[in-house]
C-alpha cells in the first residue's frame, strides 16, 4: 500500500493567492490603523468636574 502526498496547486495559483492575501492584509492594516487616526477616538473621556485633580488627561 503506497501513500501519496496530496497534489500541490500550481505555482501561479499559489502566487496569486499570496498576492490577494497581501493586498487584503495591507488594506485592513490601513483601514484599522491609518484611516481613522487616533484623533477619531479619544483615549479617555473629558473630566466633567474637579473631583479628579490628579488626572493629567485634559
Amino acid at each position: 500500500m503506497e501513500i501519496h502526498a496530496p497534489a500541490r496547486r500550481p505555482a501561479v495559483a499559489r502566487r496569486t493567492g499570496y498576492t490577494i492575501a497581501a493586498v487584503i492584509d495591507g488594506t485592513l492594516l490601513y483601514a484599522i490603523n491609518a484611516h481613522p487616526g487616533w484623533q477619531a477616538v479619544p483615549s479617555s473621556p473629558p473630566i466633567p468636574c474637579g473631583c479628579c485633580r490628579w488626572s493629567t488627561s485634559r
